[in-house]
């Protein structure tokens, strides 16, 4: 009797299961991945209030006032007296958004100066950063615009 010669096929790897268990790797982790803000360099201790709005961080300029009464543009140091012609030099035309980070041990005054001028420079409306008040710390009451 004449067996007739099996053809062996190649040994191949099925990677259709690799795939995904993969594809499910890769949603697992984005769902659970928390995507941080950056963070400015200069460190602040920022004043409560019960409603908190985004000044929009991310593509806003900021400008830092800290609690040694040092100002920042966008991470850069500064004075009061130089702050507008190190604007016009940064941005010849005035940006669409700018906010303002104090440190809540900022006088008034200082922060007044500030945004007079700012005003000088045109830019009318000034969005601050604020942390969300706890249960613990008084309710601070926010400001009407105008």
């Amino acid at each position: 009797m004449i067996f007739a010669p099996r053809k062996r096929r190649p040994p191949a790897i099925n990677i259709v299961p690799m795939l995904d268990i993969l594809t499910i790797l890769l949603i697992f982790f984005v769902v659970t991945t928390t995507f941080k803000r950056p963070q400015p360099a200069v460190k602040i201790d920022l004043p409560a209030a019960t409603q908190t709005e985004d000044a929009g961080a991310t593509d806003a300029v900021v400008i830092t006032f800290t609690a040694d009464l040092q100002i920042f543009l966008n991470e850069q140091p500064t004075s009061l007296e130089d702050l507008p012609q190190t604007f016009k030099m940064k941005f010849p035309r005035i940006p669409e958004k700018v906010a303002l980070r104090a440190d809540r041990s900022v006088p008034l005054g200082e922060i007044i100066r500030l945004t007079e001028a700012l005003r000088g420079l045109g830019i009318q409306t000034l969005p601050t950063f604020t942390e969300r008040a706890t249960s613990g710390e008084p309710q601070a009451i926010a400001p009407q615009a105008e």
